[in-house]
């Protein structure tokens, strides 16, 4: 079940913004609440699953910023050749 939180996790932060990303980042909270409080993990594995949570919620979202800003490049390159042949 931990690995479906993580595939959502880094789907949201992908693909979803704004409110969107707030609303999901709230299920996955309490989704990751119920595990942890049910398989009673150590403080140290506690520890380890919120960073690899917060590393998959970091990618997803610098996958996203990249994507956006290779996006914004190819624009304004197409824009300068527009002038150019103008």
């Amino acid at each position: 079940m931990g690995w479906v939180v993580l595939v959502l996790t880094y789907s949201l932060f992908r693909w979803r913004a704004g409110r969107d990303a707030v609303i999901g980042a709230v299920i996955v909270a309490v989704a990751v609440a119920v595990i942890v409080g049910r398989n009673s993990l150590g403080l140290g594995e506690t520890i380890a699953a919120t960073a690899l949570l917060l590393f998959t919620a970091a990618l997803g979202a610098s996958i996203r910023y990249r994507g956006t800003a290779r996006q914004q490049l190819v624009e304004q390159a197409k824009l300068q050749e527009r002038e150019q042949l103008a």
